[in-house]
């Protein structure tokens, strides 16, 4: 039996994505028959630091990137920036996610690169969006995580549809929750090497503390390694800390784990509010976000800018479509219809019927 052609084949997609948002979109394309160049810097993409290591490269950056060719080129040098400019006029698909407007100081922002090739397709992947108040707020994965759920399944339609334009042929697509989550689970690949240690990179350690208004928050940073700069950005006194032998430096912290959480604790208990915290964790460079409730994050100044939970009816609200678009109209188009409603509408305009037809399916109980 002949192999089936892959749906992407003819596709070429520059990543110039890090660490998982972007690069986990990536690997999806090149599994899909894409070819993938992903860009990285001369220091190399972070997760290239992840434990274990198989062969010399570190397993979890090859679940994020296999299949990708790779080039290395720094866009801080003007030249290293024009040539990517350049690889951008000759493919069909642009991955970043940079913090918004990062990559147009440059002259890699969407704009200049769609105005030197019109097909690209320029997919920022950020926190919060490219415009709105929450815009350049810090974003990392488990800032997301801790305040919103993620669903996937989008880019295997698409794919499909694709696919279907050049051969003419659907498909039937098997997706699995159970495979999704795997596949989605940045860890799945060190997990199955069975000589695997402790998950080492610690900075995804995140401790979760009680603010003094009962709301919860989480911190980004190992709890040991971060210890004084947590505690002095919740405006406690970090020397005062390092007094005691059992908090002198990281390895009597891993040591007395428990103790460091609860003088984490301590200090986030006299912080009123989240507004406090995030301000003096913005003030000293760090990262934090709240604990929040679907309900809580659709009534946000976020959630409000992007309208990114839409009223279908009155008092009820979904999700919207988690993109937007410069090109084309994206959103819920009403509610759902109710048992039947269309029925009559969806034979006439799809099978062309007619009374006579309608009237005999009705009076057959074949229809509404």
């Amino acid at each position: 039996m002949s192999m089936k052609p892959r749906p992407l084949v003819g596709v070429r997609v520059l990543d110039l994505s890090e660490v998982v948002a972007g690069p986990i979109v990536g690997r999806m394309l090149t599994d899909l028959g894409a070819e993938v160049v992903k860009l990285e810097r001369p220091s190399g993409d972070t997760t290239r630091i992840v434990a274990p290591e198989v062969n010399g490269q570190s397993v979890y950056f090859t679940q994020l990137n296999a299949g990708k060719r790779n080039i290395c080129l720094d866009i801080h040098n003007p030249e290293a920036a024009a040539l990517v400019a350049r690889v951008a006029e000759r493919v069909d698909v642009l991955i970043e996610n940079f913090r918004p407007g990062v990559l147009e100081k440059h002259g890699l922002g969407p704009r200049s690169l769609r105005a030197r090739n019109s097909r690209l397709i320029y997919c920022s992947i950020s926190g919060w969006g490219q415009a709105g108040p929450w815009a350049q707020r810090r974003a990392y994965a488990p800032l997301i995580h801790a305040e919103t759920g993620l669903l996937v399944a989008l880019s295997a339609i698409l794919a499909a549809l694709f696919q279907r334009s050049i051969t003419g042929e659907g498909q039937h697509l098997d997706v699995a929750m159970a495979e999704v989550s795997a596949y989605t689970d940045d860890w799945a690949a060190v997990d199955c090497v069975s000589s695997a240690p402790d998950r080492l990179f610690d900075i995804w350690n995140q401790p979760v503390v009680r603010l003094g208004d009962g709301s919860y928050a989480t911190l980004v940073g190992n709890r040991s390694r971060m210890l004084e700069r947590f505690i002095d950005a919740m405006g406690g006194d970090s020397r005062a800390i390092r007094a005691d032998a059992r908090l002198v430096d990281f390895a009597s912290c891993e040591a007395h784990r428990t103790l460091v959480d609860e003088v984490l604790q301590q200090h986030a208990s006299a912080v009123a509010n989240f507004a406090d915290l995030e301000a003096g964790f913005e003030a000293a460079g760090l990262m934090t976000a709240p604990l929040r409730s679907l309900t809580e994050l659709s009534t946000t100044p976020w959630a409000v800018d992007r309208d990114a939970f839409r009223e279908v009816e009155p008092g009820v609200r979904v999700p919207a479509a988690p993109w937007r678009s410069d090109g084309a109209t994206i959103g819920v188009q009403g509610t759902a219809s109710r048992r039947g409603a269309d029925t009559e509408a969806v034979l006439r305009d799809l099978l062309d019927l007619d009374d006579d037809d309608i009237d005999h399916l009705r009076a057959a109980h074949i229809c509404e």
